[in-house]
Parts: C-alpha cells; sequence; structure tokens
C-alpha cells in the first residue's frame, strides 16, 4: 500500500550556518539556542509517495532524494541534521 505525504525542507540561512548550521537538534537545545524558524529558509516542497506511509519510511525517502537524487529545481544543501522537515504540516526536528 503506498501513502503520500506532503513535505516542507527548512535549511539554516547561508549566513547562520557558521553559528549552528549542521547541528542537529539535541546539540542546539545543550547550547540553549533556541530554534526559530525566522534563521531558516523554506527551500523545497512537494509531495512524495512511500509504501507504508509512516514517517520514519517517508525521512528516509527524503533524505535518499536529496542526497542521491536532487530534483532538477531544488537549489538547497544536501539534507542535513540542522535541516527541518514539516511533514504533513508537523514540524520535525
Amino acid at each position: 500500500m503506498s501513502n503520500s505525504s506532503k513535505y516542507t525542507i527548512y535549511q539554516v540561512r547561508r549566513g547562520l550556518t557558521r553559528e549552528f548550521g549542521y547541528m542537529g537538534f539535541e546539540e542546539i537545545k545543550s547550547l540553549e539556542i533556541k530554534v526559530d524558524l525566522a534563521n531558516y529558509d523554506k527551500v523545497y516542497s512537494g509531495e512524495v509517495e512511500v509504501g507504508g506511509g509512516q514517517d520514519g519510511d517517508v525521512l528516509e525517502t527524503l533524505f535518499m532524494i536529496f542526497n542521491t537524487d536532487h530534483p532538477q529545481d531544488y537549489k538547497g544543501r544536501s539534507l542535513s541534521v540542522s535541516d527541518i522537515v514539516e511533514l504533513n504540516g508537523e514540524v520535525l526536528l
């Protein structure tokens, strides 16, 4: 069974990558840095179909797409631990 999920990818603004780009959520939290969407750019959104439709399956598929097989119109960096993914309206860190 295949399910479709809507997603949006946000990446740390280029001017801020030195401060906290490429840090995972736990590291950002331990440094008491507030995760604020104002510090991120919306770089891509779309819909993806994944068998099973579990969030983990969808995230794994997005990771593969945005690290090994970028869409032609994608202008962001490869997906990283510092990126935020919104999946079906729910923000995932």
